[in-house]
């Protein structure tokens, strides 16, 4: 099943992870939420444990989370590090418990992320007992940087739960607290990270209504489900990477580079003469549903960027099937074997419009059919092309292509399984073949019927 990243730990000790505790994620499109958690217990996406003095725990009968952090020097915190750039957290917040002559507090975190040595870094939004809240950069040393001073407010109930929510994307960051307007923040545009819930040193909290919705149009939407077509909840996510650490290979390539930079993978070709590849030989690809998101181009907007899917290693050199773009509002399909190249599609207008000042997401799925392996191809999580290779085998690794003049920057890729849902995908994919061909036929005779002037 897809599965949360979620994590919890006291700021300033060792990080204790729990990512293998199975949790159903609800692929939804930008206009639901991407995570709700009510506390009852029947679907647990946050970590239960002690992670240095402090204890995290389910209360079903109270429907709330609890973070007894009354042992603990420092920040406590369960994190669900999935990362986006844009969106909106509800909850309700209540400081149960304070230590005596301590600074208690409670809230949420946002912009959660770790450093290439596992330091966290997050902003924090907290709610203290007296009727104050504040929104603060902390890093893993516990320094503060307030981008709302601490203020008073009277808005708050400061001896009951405290609906808090935080919106932000875009560089900019509100806060409303029991449906009133509290204040505004600006930060460094281009930040993503997780959301977690927060309570501070000698602070006992209790959290409920949980809700995280996500407004990343480009990578929510394409992963929301193969372009649409059938629901993506349940589906099982074989692989996923968001370049937080290295996996995909580093260095020179004749006259490109391969690189990590701010959280994002780098080809970068811009002084290459010829295609650079970087690819994973394993997961296999077979049956499944391969997206990655774009955030970044320079060069050349004839020049493509893109897919490499079913990358197997030959005598002959590397064979996969290849899906780019470029800006001028093109793309390509092609098979790669060796040093030759078929094109199914050779640099056709795209059947829409992309906005390449924003990030852009490219699919491309496989499915084994009797005849060979049946191609869907889409952009920003709409399917733009189908086909069938005959006698192709599709089996293979995953892989991201620059082409000579370009660089392309990637925020994250996907493998998401099919499998278990072939027929009911395919059977959509016949039906989205047959829409389009009737809108194509109904468009031909309507310009037939009123022909231009």
């Amino acid at each position: 099943m897809g599965r949360i990243k979620k994590l919890a730990l006291r700021v300033g000790v060792i990080l204790a992870v729990s990512a293998e505790t199975a949790t159903l994620v609800n692929w939804a499109r930008a206009s639901e939420y991407f995570v709700t958690d009510d506390f009852s217990g029947e679907v647990r996406y946050f970590f239960e444990g002690e992670v240095g003095g402090a204890v995290f725990a389910y209360k079903p009968q109270d429907k709330a989370f609890e973070i007894d952090a009354m042992q603990a020097s420092s920040y406590s915190l369960a994190v669900l590090t999935d990362a986006f750039f844009s969106y909106e957290v509800t909850l309700d917040v209540q400081v149960r418990e304070t230590g005596f002559g301590s600074e208690s507090f409670a809230g949420v975190a946002f912009f959660y992320a770790e450093d290439g040595e596992g330091r966290a870094k997050f902003f924090a939004v907290t709610l203290f007992p007296d009727g104050y809240f504040g929104v603060a950069s902390v890093t893993q040393g516990q320094r503060r940087e307030y981008v709302i001073p601490l203020t008073e407010t009277t808005l708050m109930s400061p001896a009951g739960f405290n609906e808090l929510r935080l919106k932000v994307g875009g560089g900019k960051g509100e806060v409303y607290i029991n449906g009133g307007f509290a204040g505004e923040f600006t930060y460094p545009a281009g930040l993503k990270g997780g959301v977690g819930l927060l309570a501070g040193p000698k602070t006992k909290a209790y959290f409920r209504n949980f809700k995280w919705r996500v407004f990343d149009p480009v990578e929510l939407g394409s992963f929301s489900g193969p372009f649409g077509l059938i629901p993506g909840a349940g589906l099982e996510i074989i692989f996923k990477d968001d370049f937080q650490t290295p996996t995909w290979k580093v260095g020179r390539v004749d006259s490109s580079s391969l690189s990590y930079r701010n959280g994002r993978y780098v080809l970068d070709n811009l002084r290459g003469d010829k295609l650079v590849l970087s690819y994973l030989s394993e997961p296999s690809v077979r049956d499944a549903v391969y997206s990655a998101v774009f955030a970044g181009f320079e060069g050349s907007p004839g020049n493509g960027f893109g897919l490499a899917y079913g990358v197997q290693e030959s005598g002959e050199g590397l064979s996969y099937i290849g899906f780019v773009i470029a800006r001028d509002q093109t793309f390509r399909l092609f098979v790669q074997n060796g040093q030759d190249s078929i094109s199914i599609a050779g640099w056709e207008k795209l059947p829409l419009d992309v906005d390449f000042e924003k990030p852009v997401a490219l699919s491309l799925t496989g499915v084994a059919v009797e005849d060979g392996t049946e191609l869907v191809v889409g952009v920003n999580g709409k399917p733009i092309l189908e086909t069938i290779l005959v006698g192709y085998d599709s089996g293979g690794g995953l892989g991201l292509i620059s082409a000579p003049g370009v660089s392309a920057e990637v925020s994250g890729v996907m493998l998401v399984s099919i499998k278990d849902v072939k027929d009911e995908f395919l059977s959509a994919v016949q039906k989205w073949k047959e829409d389009k061909a009737r809108k194509a036929l109904n468009e031909v005779e309507e310009n037939a019927a009123n022909p231009p002037d």
